[in-house]
């Protein structure tokens, strides 16, 4: 008797090896991706603008950085606002901040050569959706990746439809192919539940993102399209696979979809690769009973040959260190 359905993505032509250079831009689900690919050495660039939810800013944020140096300066000197902690961009997430308006300009131009560089060079870009719905500043117009806690009545929530979202993001895909042919995009929708909408809009939200990444996937022959959100809301489909907050996905659900992740995108050569590395750091984050036994410092020495016999494929440096202390502690 089965008690769930289980999604098999199916392996794509699409396989990421070390080598592989990697940009992720969007939801908080990019970011948890990012980091993944962080802890496994991959050479990534996350959410290089800090967490941003919608499609239109996405597609702004992207259009700006391909077109650098010849970006519209203007539109983003419009977006800029002061705050009690200093000063911070309505196209920008509120960690992106600095003392005066100037610096904060600066720091844009900066993230935006930044991402150019590397969109010129990656072989692959993650773009994650969480939702449909904007906010545009009544002031400036702008359609903003943060409100900043500025009173509601100074924008308007608007639901994007599917023509302006597939526009926003073809947009988007078309001038970044121009700039990297080769560049491969890779298209999801966040699991994470936008619930402050409300039920039924999130999940009108949610199928209005998903309708526009089969449009895409199926127009552009460097598009895919990564079932995140079906695994989490079919696949698993329980309250026990949510965090207390009933919105983010727990840790095991987060390693299930990356599981999945893995085995469409990853070859077995990869896969197996990560697999001993994975399990070489969850070595290393063992906690002793005795951090000054024998055994400890046997099992350390051990463990410290281990990494060494990894130098070719990562960088050791820092886990050797964090081993050496232990040892030094050991005595």
């Amino acid at each position: 008797m089965k008690f769930r359905t289980e999604l098999n993505p199916t392996p794509s032509d699409i396989k990421i090896e070390h080598p592989s250079k990697i940009i992720s831009i969007g939801s908080c689900f990019a970011d948890n991706m990012g980091l993944r690919f962080d802890e496994l050495q991959f050479d990534i660039l996350k959410n290089p603008f800090g967490i941003i939810f919608n499609p239109a800013t996405i597609g702004h944020l992207i259009s700006d950085a391909v077109n650098y140096p010849n970006y519209k300066a203007d539109l983003f000197e419009q977006s800029v606002i002061q705050v009690s902690e200093g000063f911070k961009s309505l196209l920008l997430h509120s960690s992106i901040n600095a003392e005066t308006k100037n610096e904060l300009i600066q720091t844009y131009d900066s993230l935006l050569k930044q991402v150019h560089l590397h969109l010129k060079t990656s072989d692959l870009l993650i773009i994650t959706m969480g939702t449909a719905y904007t906010y545009q500043h009544l002031k400036s117009g702008l359609t903003v990746a943060n409100c900043h806690k500025i009173p509601q009545n100074e924008f308007q929530k608007t639901l994007l439809n599917q023509n302006q979202i597939t526009d926003q993001i073809e947009s988007a895909i078309q001038i970044v192919s121009r700039l990297n042919p080769k560049l491969m995009v890779l298209l999801t929708v966040s699991p994470i539940r936008h619930i402050k909408d409300g039920i039924t809009e999130n999940n009108l939200s949610k199928s209005l993102l998903r309708v526009g990444c089969e449009f895409l996937a199926t127009k552009f022959d460097n598009v895919q399209y990564f079932p995140a959100y079906e695994l989490m809301m079919d696949d698993l489909r329980d309250y026990r696979f949510y965090k207390d907050d009933l919105i983010h996905p727990t840790e095991f659900a987060q390693n299930y979809i990356w599981g999945k992740f893995k085995e469409t995108y990853f070859s077995k050569g990869t896969n197996d690769k990560l697999d001993q590395w994975t399990k070489l750091l969850n070595e290393l984050n063992h906690r002793p009973l005795n951090p000054k036994s024998e055994d400890y410092r046997l099992f350390l020495l051990n463990l410290k040959d281990k990494f060494i016999k990894r130098s070719e494929q990562f960088d050791i440096s820092a886990f050797t260190n964090e081993i050496e202390k232990r040892l030094s502690r050991n005595v």
